[in-house]
């Protein structure tokens, strides 16, 4: 018996595999000045397009995983505009 998702093309998504996150972290250095960190594990299952009406043209696409990273800073200015 198998519990979770299937074996798809070889790649098995059950288990760990088959669970994802997002998570962050900033700090504020100033009252302008935030920097932050955000890391993502997801995962895209594979299909075949059977819309497809010759059969050279099915595309089949094999399953994906991903793990992304971003750092990045912010700031903000304080000017206000004269009216």
């Amino acid at each position: 018996m198998h519990s979770g998702l299937q074996e798809v093309g070889g790649a098995d998504f059950s288990g760990a595999d088959a669970i994802t996150y997002t998570g962050d972290a900033s700090f504020q250095w100033t009252d302008s000045v935030m920097t932050y960190f955000r890391a993502s594990r997801g995962w895209q299952s594979g299909f075949a397009n059977m819309d497809a009406t010759d059969p050279r043209l099915m595309n089949v696409v094999d399953p994906e995983k991903l793990l992304t990273y971003e750092v990045g800073a912010r700031h903000s200015s304080s000017t206000t505009a004269c009216a």
